[in-house]
């Protein structure tokens, strides 16, 4: 899949996505690839730590795939934070002078700055690659997120340039081989729907995402790996994970609420789109600790409406206990609305009852401090997106 040693002309890499963003992220590639090849040249350790879906796994596998012969450690995140007790306990794995800790797929956030000061008194250098918008940009050693340019390029999904994407393009630099390079990213874009031109793999996203659930077991990436490469066990796990989001699906038919709003252009014309509007209580079809998650059961009515209203805006909201989760297509995010921004403006609104959150534009959730909260937001919201003021 690679070779026995990290190619040094990464300077020389075509970039298998060719793009105004791309290009301008290409330097910034490169810096972490050389970050990469001058930490193996000290011989110092390097440590992985992934996002626990298939745009985080695929991320994942292409750093891991390209440094095995340093033996990197490894382990799968459940957050989007680097916590204090994430920095603790990689500490104590680690006896080495200047390690590297690559982050994959999260981490962009102010919530991962005390473990990453943490991380920088024990002498680790820390490298970021994500694509999850951002207020503040990390300070770290190296930073590779599309979001750099956002005041730069006239591309708005800046997030559909996946973590697993970026990665990829480091591990090239860094000797992986362009088959299995391409194979990654098809997963990592189909698993965070990504309206990229490149081939997708559906099927291996879902087995991975269904992995990522029950994986207690040690070496996840080793693991992952090998469900890749063995066609018969992938099939027979992605049949199962598929039985599994039909049966949500089943449920949640019974339980959504479908509103539709008229839209009026800039002249207060109306138009022939109507608003999708879906909302769901996620708690009433998920089973707790089992696939597929809160959120992953939301996307499943998200892709359930988008096939029964074609080409029409949808904002799909699923909520529950301490949490409501944004789905939105390409032509509501057109339209001005925004999973992100609802949280920022929940934020603002409501600071007291807020817990975490962050996202995407199309993507987003926040966590509430007590269940009783989400009633509150959720009618603000409601009247937020039926009033039409984006």
């Amino acid at each position: 899949m690679m070779k026995d040693k990290l190619t040094y002309n990464v300077d020389e890499k075509e970039l298998l996505i060719k793009d105004e963003v791309t290009e301008r992220l290409k330097p910034m590639m490169i810096e972490c690839a050389k970050g990469i090849i001058e930490t193996q040249k000290t011989r110092e350790n390097m440590f992985i730590r992934y996002h626990c879906d298939a745009d985080g796994i695929s991320s994942g596998l292409a750093m891991n795939e390209v440094l095995r012969s340093t033996r990197p450690l490894s382990r799968q995140n459940s957050s989007v934070r680097y916590t204090l007790a994430d920095a603790f306990s990689d500490i104590n794995k680690i006896d080495s002078y200047k390690p590297l800790m690559i982050i994959l797929d999260f981490g962009s956030g102010p919530d991962s700055n005390d473990g990453y000061q943490i991380l920088k008194s024990a002498g680790f250098k820390i490298m970021i690659i994500d694509h999850h918008p951002y207020d503040t940009r990390p300070d770290v050693d190296f930073y590779l997120s599309p979001w750099v340019l956002k005041d730069d390029v006239k591309e708005r999904d800046l997030s559909k340039y996946t973590a697993g994407y970026l990665t990829v393009e480091v591990a090239r630099m860094l000797g992986l081989d362009d088959a299995y390079a391409r194979k990654l990213i098809s997963i990592s874009l189909s698993g965070d729907k990504s309206p990229l031109n490149f081939e997708k793999d559906d099927n291996t996203a879902l087995v991975f995402d269904y992995m990522a659930k029950y994986s207690m077991f040690p070496n996840k990436l080793n693991f992952y790996a090998h469900v890749l490469s063995d066609d018969r066990l992938r099939q027979s796990i992605f049949m199962q994970a598929n039985d599994k989001i039909n049966n949500i699906l089943q449920k949640g038919i019974n339980v959504i609420k479908v509103a539709e709003y008229d839209l009026a252009d800039s002249r207060g014309n109306p138009k022939s789109d109507k608003l999708i509007l879906g909302i769901i209580n996620i708690d009433k079809v998920v089973v707790k600790y089992e696939f597929p998650s809160k959120a992953k059961s939301v996307g499943v009515m998200f892709d359930y409406l988008n096939d029964k209203y074609p080409g029409q805006p949808v904002v799909m909201i699923g909520y529950g206990a301490n949490i409501i989760t944004f789905r939105i297509n390409s032509s509501a995010f057109n339209l001005g609305y925004s999973g992100k921004n609802f949280i920022k403006e929940i934020k603002a609104e409501f600071p007291d009852m807020v817990l975490s959150g962050g996202g995407h534009d199309k993507a987003a959730s926040v966590r509430l401090v007590e269940p009783e909260y989400t009633e509150v937001i959720m009618s603000w919201l409601k009247e937020r997106i039926s009033s039409a003021k984006k």
